[in-house]
């Protein structure tokens, strides 16, 4: 955590060079799994493997869709760096499609690639199934510390992107005084919001130390806010359209209302997949939040109060 944030400290264009760098080291080390699986796959087919779908029910999937769900938090990165963004109204949605059809297309691989070569309870009883897919792949111990390398620039890559968010997010908040004003504050050399990143920087770090032997209750926590948010995202949309249907939008969400009404019952139902202690530490949290946010609003808000 202290690394990605003087990281963001010092630009919005290292931060970005950074993220890239490692993103392309995952895609790189990710398509060379993808290719000597498939042909190890390919050469050992069996369609037994596949066979149940679902064989301990749907229940199970949801429940690891809902634990994994920070993976696709990432999005929301794009989305928050707009203000910083050329052309925000063009380059965003087509942003957020293309990264959205990559990973998609990027996980499908990798889930039929670990089905299709190993057993699935041995997987689902493994602490490394990415590694254990290797080595029965490749079988060179190279070749598994080149993955284990791959992953974990994979993780910090989510960590750097949410940390960025997240201090835009905390900017923005300050400006319009949902939060301490001081957030608002922009570095004028590197034209960062260093106070925002230092607050930030500080609670993930306390966090993460707190936690590091719970890393699961963290994640699902996490996810928990993630899915909020993005629910009310939906039911947003949903409004807007209703309220000020003639606003000039240059992107139109298309399928218009199902898209949101399935992004609705998703989030609700990841959201219910979580465990217990997970939702009602959230909910606490959520909590706080609110009462915080009521009373910032009263006594700091440039708006009036709806």
């Amino acid at each position: 955590p202290a690394a990605v944030t003087v990281l963001n400290l010092v630009g919005v264009k290292e931060t970005t060079v950074a993220t890239s760098g490692l993103v392309i080291f995952k895609l790189i080390a990710l398509l060379v799994l993808i290719a000597g699986g498939a042909h190890f796959m390919f050469g050992n087919f069996d369609i037994g493997r596949f066979q149940p779908f679902f064989p301990n029910g749907g229940g199970g999937t949801l429940h690891g869709a809902a634990v994994i769900f920070f993976a696709f938090i990432g999005f929301n990165t794009i989305a928050m760096m707009s203000e910083e963004t050329e052309d925000p109204a063009r380059t965003i949605p087509r942003a957020l499609l293309l990264a959205f059809g990559v990973c998609f297309a990027f996980y499908c691989a990798i889930a039929v690639l670990e089905v299709g070569t190993m057993d699935w309870q041995k997987l689902g009883s493994s602490a490394s199934p990415l590694e254990d897919v290797a080595d029965a792949v490749f079988k060179q111990k190279a070749f598994i510390v080149f993955i284990n390398i791959s992953a974990l620039a994979a993780t910090a890559s989510v960590v750097l992107s949410s940390v960025t968010a997240g201090t835009r997010a905390g900017f923005a908040m300050g400006r319009d005084g949902l939060l301490p004003r001081q957030l608002d504050r922009v570095s004028e050399r590197s034209g960062t919001p260093y106070v925002s990143i230092a607050v930030n920087g500080v609670l993930v770090t306390v966090l993460a130390g707190a936690f590091y032997r719970n890393i699961d209750l963290i994640a699902s926590i996490f996810n928990f806010g993630s899915l909020f948010t993005y629910l009310f995202v939906q039911l947003s949309l949903m409004r807007l359209r209703r309220t000020e249907p003639d606003v000039k939008r240059p992107f139109r969400v298309p399928l218009y209302p199902a898209v949101p009404i399935l992004g609705v019952v998703s989030c609700l139902l990841l959201m219910l997949y979580l465990s217990n202690t997970a939702k009602v530490a959230s909910l606490v949290w959520l909590g706080v939040g609110l009462l915080t946010h009521f009373w910032l609003r009263r006594h700091n808000s440039t708006a009036p109060l709806q």
